[in-house]
């Protein structure tokens, strides 16, 4: 009413209301230093991010950043360097007047970090075709090996058989995957697959998925993705041991010993498994179902890790890695072809040695690794063998591969961006022997493969609007030679890559990206070479060339109690050239060229309690793989084990001291053949994993209890390879020496 005023009351209570609206619409900021956790040196071009949020800095020549337009709340601070390890910390709740000034202290890849804790989740922040899992994830799913680490990760399909597990990443091919340890290949060079259950997961500090053509980053192989694996770091304990024990026969020890000098740390882990492997299986004959035992299927894996880190005088630190992995395993065959006399064997040694410097400006980074890997693959069939035991003709395969690599990268963070320079040289030896007739000479073959790659990675703000805009560009050239008694290759490939993302950096988050990608990889050498019964090599193939398409978009909100993350991507992948083996005359199989293209959806949701006592992951998947082939009894049909559709649902209860994890897989059904005549049915498949830390005597105790396949369901991921039904382990590990900070109770 005009002319009237204010009760006294109500202008006192507006008095007292309206600063505070006005402060809680107050932008805030964060503040701080990173330092290193050695020298205590400051760490300039640092990359600090906001977790979940499309807000960050980079740090000066005195290690300080500071980052605005913050809303009240709390907040986590992923900070990363190329010299350094990354690292996630707590900042606290930033309010008015209380703008958090912290300290981070990065340990240069291996050096001790005592004062952070590292908060185990996925990384939200960096690129979104990237998924990350660390080492406390992996603890919490009481993964034996890799398998059973990437079987968890949405998106990712694990093709488990009798004979092995590999990865396919949007519909690609196991052998189209790179996987990297510490930077070097671990792919097969008969198959360009690797049996992910021969690789121990205690020996790995955190595994990250890119799902996209990595080609431009990563060299020849991504084409259909790639897998990076980082070794183990052992901080808290100056030794540890854990053991388990399960179903089937299951056991594992896994000992880790550090000693320190500062400024060099040596550590070593070890990797003791076996399982038995013989479990129940239904197979039906005409219209009756048998039951029988799965014979000759257990599994033996030993594994050490060494690792030496510090500096040098002349270098700003220094890092040589040496692993050992040594596999045997059983090879059963199908329910209706049974080899139980069939054995295959792998053997891995590789030892890597990293130097890092600072060089006008920028980080230098040399590299130098060199690799050994053996195969052996033997069915010795008795002569006194039952008829039902020789179905599978004998062999006996003997496989070496030898590779020498040598790497160098520079970056530099400038005000427009990080500029990243690549290159690298591998020299490779192969060579095949058939035992079964020793008179035959082996088959030798060699490479030798360079490349070099130009990437840069900016953001920028637009205008007062709130408006960020990310761009990552990159190409790498790449020049290899194959050659082989009578024959020589040598291809030529550009592998561009373009990344776009617009977000709004004002709660709710709304981003939408853009990625363009060509990918480029080399046929196999079995795929050149291979000659055995009925399966012969073709050395006429071309390498497969890809072309990938996605965009997307990310909506990030935040509540009272709990934060939410949803997105949604389109993705296409064609590939030109693609290898596939075939049945061909006199019934011979041989690899030839086709074109094939993978499409789909992927949605994504995340909810969290900002305390991470209760996480919720729903992820999905839609697929369309389709043959390109010029054959019109192939052509326009399904590609062959492409799951039309996968979910998981994942639920993250309790505080990281005590975790109880359940994961739900659906799998949708596959086709068998390439004309599309027989079809696999799907599964679903549920998980339960337990996690307990506490100290006793000073001493850090962890436990731990799983059990897989809950409703003991009976399912095939390959036809007539049946895999176990419900299993169950228990397990526990103790530290001695430790000095976590983390909140372990007494």
């Amino acid at each position: 009413m005009t002319g009237q005023k204010l009760p006294r009351g109500i202008a006192l209570s507006l008095l007292v209301i309206l600063p505070s609206f006005c402060l809680a619409q107050e932008e805030m900021r964060i503040e701080g230093r990173v330092l290193d956790a050695v020298s205590g040196q400051p760490v300039p071009a640092a990359n600090v991010q906001v977790v979940g949020f499309a807000l960050g800095s980079a740090t000066d020549e005195e290690g300080r950043f500071s980052i605005s337009g913050l809303l009240r709340g709390e907040y986590q601070l992923r900070v990363s360097h190329i010299a350094y390890r990354a690292t996630t910390v707590e900042v606290g709740r930033v309010q008015p007047g209380v703008e958090p000034s912290i300290v981070v202290r990065l340990e240069p890849r291996i050096i001790l970090l005592p004062q952070v804790e590292a908060v185990a989740q996925r990384d939200r922040s960096g690129e979104t075709d990237r998924l990350v899992i660390d080492r406390k994830q992996i603890d919490e799913l009481g993964a034996s090996n890799l398998a059973e680490v990437l079987a968890a990760i949405p998106f990712v399909s694990v093709q488990r058989s009798a004979t092995g597990s590999t990865v396919s990443i949007r519909g690609s091919s196991s052998g189209q995957v790179l996987v990297l340890f510490d930077d070097v290949p671990l792919n097969d060079p008969t198959t360009g697959a690797v049996d992910l259950e021969s690789l121990p997961a205690s020996l790995v500090e955190s595994i990250e998925v890119v799902r996209s053509s990595a080609t431009a980053q990563y060299g020849q192989g991504a084409i259909g993705g790639a897998v990076i694996i980082r070794p183990r770091v052992t901080f808290d304990t100056s030794a540890d041991v854990s053991v388990r024990g399960g179903s089937y026969g299951m056991f594992q020890v896994c000992p880790a010993v550090i000693l320190r000098s500062r400024p060099h740390v040596l550590s070593v882990s070890g990797d003791f498994y076996r399982w038995h492997g013989r479990y129940p299986y239904a197979y039906r004959v005409a219209d009756e179902v048998r039951t029988a035992w799965r014979r000759n299927s257990d599994v033996q894996r030993n594994g050490a890790l060494l690792q030496l880190n510090g500096r040098l005088r002349w270098f700003r630190n220094y890092s040589v890695h040496a692993l050992w992995t040594s596999s045997e395993r059983g090879l059963p065959g199908s329910v209706y072809a049974l080899s139980p006399y069939a054995r295959g064997r792998i053997e891995r040694s590789l030892v890597s040695a990293t130097v890092m410097s600072l060089v006008g400006g920028g980080e230098l980074r040399l590299t130098s690794a060199v690799s050994r890997y053996g195969t052996r693959y033997a069915n010795r069939v008795p002569a006194n063998a039952p008829l039902c035991d020789r179905s599978v003709p004998p062999y006996d395969l003997e496989m070496s591969h030898t590779s020498f690599q040598l790497g160098a990268g520079w970056a530099k963070q400038m005000q427009v961006g990080r500029l990243e320079f690549l290159s690298e040289a591998r020299v490779s030896r192969f060579a095949m022997k058939d035992l079964l007739t020793l008179a035959a000479s082996p088959q030798q073959a060699g490479s030798e493969h360079m490349s070099a790659a130009v990437l840069w990675r900016g953001a920028i703000r637009f205008g007062s609007g709130g408006l960020m805009g990310k761009t990552m560009l990159g190409i790498r050239e790449n020049c290899a030679r194959v050659r082989a008694p009578a024959l020589t290759r040598t291809y030529w490939a550009l592998g561009p890559s373009l990344r776009l993302e617009l977000s709004r950096t004002s709660v709710p988050l709304v981003s939408v990206f853009l990625s363009l990608d060509h990918g480029f990889r080399l046929p196999t050498y079995g795929d050149l070479f291979y000659q055995d019964y009925q399966v012969r090599g073709n050395p006429n193939l071309r390498p497969e060339r890809s072309a990938d398409y996605a965009v997307g978009a990310r909506l990030h909100g935040t509540g009272g109690i709990a934060d939410w993350t949803l997105q949604w991507e389109w993705f296409s992948r064609r590939i030109r050239d693609f290898i596939t083996w075939r049945l061909g005359s006199f019934a011979t199989f041989s690899p030839l060229n086709v074109d094939a293209r993978m499409s789909g959806h992927e949605v994504a949701l995340l909810v969290g309690r900002r305390n991470h006592a209760l996480e919720v992951e729903a992820t999905g998947q839609w697929l369309t793989a389709t043959n390109l082939s010029r054959d019109p009894t192939v052509r326009g049909k399904a590609l062959p084990y492409r799951p039309e559709y996968q979910a998981c649902l994942s639920i993250h209860l309790g505080p990281d001291y005590a975790r109880l994890t359940a994961m739900h897989r659906l799998v949708g059904p596959r086709w068998v053949t390439e004309a599309n005549t027989v079809r696999l049915r799907g599964f679903q498949v549920l998980d339960l994993s337990w996690a307990c830390r506490f100290r006793l005597f000073r001493q850090q105790l962890t436990l731990q209890a799983q059990v897989l396949n809950v409703a003991d369901r009976r399912y095939e991921v390959l036809e007539s390879a049946p895999l176990p039904g419900r299993e169950w382990r228990l397990g526990f590990g103790l530290g001695a020496g430790g000095n976590s900070s983390s909140p372990i109770p007494d």
